[in-house]
């Protein structure tokens, strides 16, 4: 369900009524459950408003085979985040590191809204695939940055915190 909403931008400015203040229109912002509003800042387009709802639903892709991880680099031009996150679903350390890589994919989306060169966003779970990626979990859920010729990049504490300004940390690493 998608809903939609008008506002003016407008507001009093060195004693001048209805000033704008906002240089892009119109302002599209996605919301979803968990965060505030994402801004949308690509092309006024049917087409790219839609491909752009639809990395905001998906944020982050699930890999579960090395197939999986083949066609996520193959369709992002091989720009990848990607990090292990093992017993999600039963470890409160874990759910948190997730919720500030998820913060950090929809961040993501706001720089680049269809994923074109910071690439696409994966979560690992199993224990076997993320060796086979050279995910190695030694202190808490290792993040990786692949690039275009097959390179990657370990994040440089070799993992994140579920403190509050480290999805901030993590964007700028990015």
């Amino acid at each position: 369900q998608i809903l939609t909403g008008g506002k003016d931008y407008l507001r009093p400015q060195n004693g001048k009524q209805n000033q704008v203040y906002n240089s892009h229109y119109p302002v599209f912002v996605f919301y979803p459950n968990i965060r505030e509003g994402i801004q949308y800042n690509g092309p006024i387009t049917y087409h790219h408003i839609m491909e752009f709802i639809l990395a905001a639903k998906t944020p982050i892709q699930h890999i579960k085979s090395l197939k999986d991880w083949q066609d996520i680099n193959a369709m992002h031009g091989g720009f990848c985040l990607v990090g292990y996150f093992p017993d999600i679903y039963h470890n409160r350390n874990t759910q948190r590191y997730f919720q500030t890589f998820l913060s950090t994919s929809y961040r993501m989306l706001e720089v680049d809204p269809f994923r074109s060169y910071l690439g696409g966003v994966a979560a690992v779970t199993s224990a076997a695939l993320a060796v086979n990626i050279h995910l190695n979990s030694t202190s808490g859920p290792p993040l990786r940055f692949t690039g275009w010729n097959g390179t990657s990049f370990a994040h440089p504490n070799k993992t994140i915190s579920g403190k509050l300004n480290s999805d901030d940390i993590l964007f700028q690493w990015v």
